[in-house]
């Protein structure tokens, strides 16, 4: 069981007039500015007239006649027009005084200043009231009338009512002048703001008839012409809390008209807790302890959820009975509500889930949700409110909760409306746009709440109803009886394990099966009447029990024949045994049958034809006949056989065959190769082009694996070409015509499953290579002349064309020579050098072409050597530069030749000096010597390999290395960095700290800059000040190892920098005491 209650804490702000003494206007009107008038007959209805209904009254409660006094004035719109005061019992204790017009008159109210400050016996600033002395306790009630002081007033003919501007209805206590407020009230207020945007922002106090009071504030709502009310139900009052409390927008209602329902008192002040105080007793709900006394009645009648209340109020209860733990809205878990009063409560529930099937008896789980302390607040034609309300409960230690608010628009003819069912934090429920325009909006809360969920809960208290049963049964034949159809468990389930036979049958047998159905069979020698008993109980705890009796008319029936073997194996249930056959196998089936009048089975057919196969041989009076199932079929497939007697009418019986087709593994069958379809075992023809390779890929169906298959082996090879891709799992294979082959072409492969065994199809692969123009093959030529001689070459003799013979290809000069002429000559190249051109190389670009289509072509070069007698090769001087540090690789034969064209071989004469030196082919790799920059040189020879002697050649490499910072260092004495060093100092005394620094590049200054602590366990000084030298000072008292990182830069410009780690021992000493 769990209880929520409002926690909500809200210390609320209450509007005091400085000095006030009153109860009315200033209330209304917290100021001056704001807008609040009585205004009877306008929006509001009727209210404080001449002997208004009780519910419409203006009442002021006295609690001691003999103390207290009432202080009357008012201030009207349209005179003449009176007010007088009734006892409680009605019998007038004031008789009719007209409301001056004139200051100072008794009973006249000139200002909201007087108004506001109340009656001038208790503050100056005040109005003259009129007094009334009571003469006993009780709720006073005053009248308002227009035109008459005795006649009640109708209603006006126009709009606007009876408008008073100003009004004040004050108690005190004359003995001690003291102001009694909280006793001003109206179950119904009427009222004006004067005009439209003009907003109303008082704050309304209501009080139930249990006590429970809230504040109201209305918080600049925009009516116009209003009335207030409060109750615990909303628009209507029918009894149906979900519908009454919904705002509506229809009908429209006329002035005057709007049918407010008047329950709870409303105070312009906080009730006075001495004459109205706080309930002794918070609202409780609460269910009996008997879990089977929650729920109780019948599904006939419908049920009562019962719970008990100390305060009136709502619920709402969720009943969750679909099994499934907690409440499934949109199933079969059930909402009911009902609006509950103090004592014990029937919550009425029809018995029905939310599917409206009857709801099964079993243990349920249920939701109590108690709303008590319910306010609602409705309000017809306020269009609009844009700050929204703010409710507050009152409590007796002077705090406020606040609330939270709820409303439901749904119910709106025109327009959308708005919902909130689970509460909204104040301010809120505000609305713009005139949606409130000639609508009746309703918004509610409540003080209290409490849940309380149960589980394990039952309804079965409606006892079974068991009917008896009159059937036909046949003659020795199985008669499947269902009780249980005609019977009624309401709201509950039958127990199937009380169900039961008790007496009976006396000529034949009985049993119950697991559906609770009786098979009733009856003697095969009996016919005429019978009978069965039994009994069936609810599943309630205790359980209720009812016996019925069925009565069986047993007649006379043929016996069917039945069968009883089929293939020799036993037939059950009118089923026979599974018979087996292989997949493309056809199966034998021969039935035998026992018939029990000895009659001649004469006619047998086929009720349902196989799905899977065919039957044969099959005719009336057989008992054989042959299952073929359908070609590559295997699984499940059934026969139904019907076989009949010879009687007139014949009688029948079925009989089940199951069949279970075996799996064979079947081969694969190649349907097509790259969409190609397989003829004859051959796809033809499939055309690639010359010297390009073709994927061939093989489409299969295998019965027994879908699509599955693999080109496993080339049986005949290609003769013209080569087959790759040939292996499991690979459907496809690449076939490449041999080198510039073109036509004709084939193969066999096979094509084959991953069965046990593997089975296998073969198809011839029919191929055409199509021929493609080759471009031709041009190979360089050379030509070896003197100087000033002329030559020729035959430019094609080492030239060629797979498709074009050599002497049909064409060729051309591309490319002139630059120290010679050049010219084509028949099917040479001739060439003269320049005068005075004696030694040296030049070429002569030529293009030939075949004759294909279209025309290919390609280049080659005519080298041409002057002379042709053995001259040395040149060698050139070369020149390079790389960074200090940085090795270079150097290409010096470039630019190296041999006029014969002869093979060179270079070696280093000399050098270098200030690095090393490797030849790699053509290049030289140098690399300088550590921090080296400056110029270096290699001189180095070339050879030729004439004979008799090699001829040679020298030349220099010349290399400047460019200078690069190089960093400064602490030397170790031996010229080498040190990159960590340590020193051992007493606690408390500092060490200066010398490095001995080398600086490769010299000239400049070099400093200590940084120390970087990894510890910090002292401080460094002696920072860039132009020396090797920095001061550690370890922090007081502190020892033990830290270590520093020492940066040591030039004056560069980026500085270099290097660092070494100094590691500081700080030994500890005795400190004194």
């Amino acid at each position: 069981m769990v209880k929520n209650f409002t926690k909500l804490i809200f210390l609320a702000f209450l509007f005091s007039y400085t000095g006030a003494f009153a109860e009315g206007t200033k209330d209304l009107r917290p100021t001056s500015a704001d807008y609040g008038f009585l205004n009877p007959w306008d929006w509001g209805g009727e209210f404080a007239t001449y002997n208004a209904p009780a519910d419409r009254r203006l009442y002021v409660h006295i609690a001691d006649h003999t103390k207290e006094k009432i202080y009357l004035g008012f201030k009207a719109q349209v005179n003449p027009a009176y007010f007088r005061v009734k006892r409680p019992d009605g019998t007038i204790i004031l008789n009719a005084v007209q409301i001056p017009n004139t200051n100072g008159s008794p009973g006249y109210i000139d200002s909201y200043t007087q108004a506001a400050a109340g009656p001038k016996k208790f503050n100056a600033a005040g109005y003259t009231a009129v007094v009334v002395d009571p003469d006993v306790n009780g709720d006073y009630y005053i009248e308002l009338n227009q035109g008459d002081p005795n006649v009640k007033a109708s209603p006006p003919a126009g709009n606007g009512g009876y408008r008073y501007p100003y009004f004040d209805i004050t108690v005190a206590d004359t003995t001690t002048n003291t102001i009694r407020e909280g006793r001003l009230w109206a179950r119904l207020w009427a009222l004006s703001t004067g005009n439209q945007n003009q907003n109303y922002k008082a704050r309304m106090y209501v009080l139930r008839d249990d006590s429970i009071r809230f504040e109201v504030n209305y918080n600049g709502i925009d009516p116009f012409g209003f009335g207030i009310v409060s109750n615990s139900y909303g628009i209507t009052n029918t009894g149906n809390y979900v519908q009454d409390r919904k705002s509506t927008s229809q009908p429209k209602y006329t002035q005057g008209a709007v049918p407010y329902l008047p329950e709870h008192k409303i105070f312009l002040n906080p009730p006075d807790v001495n004459v109205y105080p706080f309930p002794n007793k918070l609202p409780q709900l609460s269910v009996t302890a008997n879990a089977r006394d929650l729920i109780t009645g019948c599904i006939s009648t419908g049920y009562c959820i019962n719970i008990e209340a100390t305060k009136p109020g709502q619920t709402e209860v969720k009943l969750d009975l679909d099994g499934i733990p907690g409440y499934q809205a949109g199933g079969r878990d059930r909402v009911v509500y009902g609006r509950i009063g103090t004592g014990v409560n029937c919550v009425y529930w029809d018995g029905r889930d939310g599917l409206g099937d009857t709801a099964f008896s079993a243990n349920i789980e249920i939701n109590y949700k108690y709303e008590a302390g319910l306010i609602h607040i409705p309000i017809y034609d306020a269009e609009n409110h844009s700050a929204g309300y703010i409710f507050s409960l009152l409590k007796p230690n002077g705090q406020q909760d606040t609330l939270k608010l709820y409303w439901d628009d749904s119910n709106f003819n025109t327009g959308t409306g708005s919902k909130n069912l689970s509460g909204c934090t104040v301010p809120c429920r505000n609305w713009i746009l005139n949606y409130g325009d000639e609508r009746f909006l309703n918004t509610w809360s409540f003080a209290y709440d409490q849940t309380i969920t149960l589980t394990n809960i039952q309804f079965e208290f409606c006892p079974p109803e068991v009917r008896n049963d009159t059937i036909i049964a046949d003659q020795g034949k199985p008669t499947v009886i269902k009780p249980v159809q005609n019977d009624l468990a309401p709201l509950n389930q039958f127990d199937p394990s009380s169900f039961m036979i008790t007496c009976g049958p006396s000529f034949g047998t009985a049993t119950i099966n697991a559906s609770n159905q009786i098979i009733y069979t009856a003697s095969s020698s009996y016919i005429g009447p019978d009978s069965i008993c039994y009994r069936i109980c609810d599943t309630a705890n205790p359980a209720s029990c009812d016996t019925a009796i069925i009565y069986i008319d047993v007649q006379d029936i043929n016996q069917p024949p039945v069968g009883s073997t089929v293939n020799n194996q036993p037939v059950n249930n009118k089923t026979a045994s599974v018979l087996t056959t292989p997949e493309d196998q056809s199966l034998a089936i021969c039935i035998q049958w026992f018939e029990a009048e000895g009659q001649g089975v004469v006619a047998s057919s086929l009720l349902n034809s196989p799905s899977h196969g065919v039957v044969t041989n099959f005719a009336d009076g057989d008992s054989c006949f042959t299952y073929t199932p359908n070609l590559n079929y295997n699984g499940k497939d059934t026969i139904l056989v019907l076989l009949c007697d010879d009687n007139a009418p014949p009688a029948c019986d079925t009989l089940f065959i199951p069949i279970n087709v075996t799996p064979v593994n079947d081969a694969p069958v190649i349907l097509s190769g790259n969409g190609i379809p397989m003829q004859n075992d051959t796809i033809k023809t499939i055309t690639l082009n010359e010297d390009t390779p073709k994927q061939i890929c093989l489409t299969g169906s295998d019965v027994d694996l879908g699509d599955l298959g693999d080109v496993t082996a080339v049986n005949i090879a290609p003769a013209h070409g080569s087959v790759a891709g040939v292996s499991t799992g690979n459907k496809c294979i690449t076939y490449t015509p041999a080198l510039n082959y073109f036509g004709p072409d084939t193969l066999t492969v096979s094509y084959c499953d991953n069965g046990t065994p593997q089975l296998c199809d073969q198809v011839t692969i029919v191929l055409d290579v199509l021929p493609v123009n080759d471009p031709p093959v041009a190979v360089n030529d050379t030509l070896f002349l003197d100087p000033m001689e002329s030559g020729c070459v035959a430019i094609l003799k080492n030239d060629s064309d797979v498709e074009t013979p050599r002497a049909s290809l064409t060729f051309s000069i591309s490319g002139a020579p630059k120290r010679g002429v050049a010219s084509v000559n028949a099917d040479s190249i001739c060439y003269t050098p320049n005068a005075g051109y004696t030694l040296g190389l030049d070429s002569v670009v030529y293009t030939v072409c075949d004759a294909g289509s279209p025309v290919l072509c390609r280049q080659a070069v005519l080298i041409i050597s002057i002379p042709k007698s053995q001259v040395p090769p040149f060698a050139v001087d070369d020149a390079a530069t790389t960074p200090e540090d940085v090795p270079v690789t150097i290409g010096f034969l470039n630019n190296d030749f041999d006029p014969n064209l002869d093979p060179i071989t270079p070696t280093i004469l000399s050098g270098p000096f200030k690095g090393s030196a490797m030849i790699s082919g053509k290049n030289v790799i140098y690399t300088p010597n550590t921090n080296f920059n400056g110029q270096d040189s290699i001189q180095y020879y070339i050879c030729d390999n004439a004979t008799p002697i090699n001829l040679c050649d020298t030349a220099w490499i010349r290399i400047t290395v460019t200078p690069v910072p190089d960093p400064p260092f602490v030397d170790d004495g031996t010229g080498n960095p040190l990159t960590r060093t340590s020193y051992t100092i007493n606690e408390d005394t500092p060490i200066t700290i010398c490095f001995n620094v080398s600086d490769p590049d010299g000239g400049q200054t070099v400093d200590v800059t940084q120390v970087t602590p990894f510890v910090n366990l002292g401080q460094a000084s002696g920072l860039s000040d132009q020396d090797t030298c920095f001061t550690y000072t370890p922090d007081p008292n502190l020892n033990g190892v830290d270590s520093v990182i020492v940066f040591i830069c030039d004056d560069s410009s980026p500085a270099n920098c290097s660092q070494v780690v100094v590691v500081i021992n700080i030994d500890p000493v005795n400190d004194p005491p």
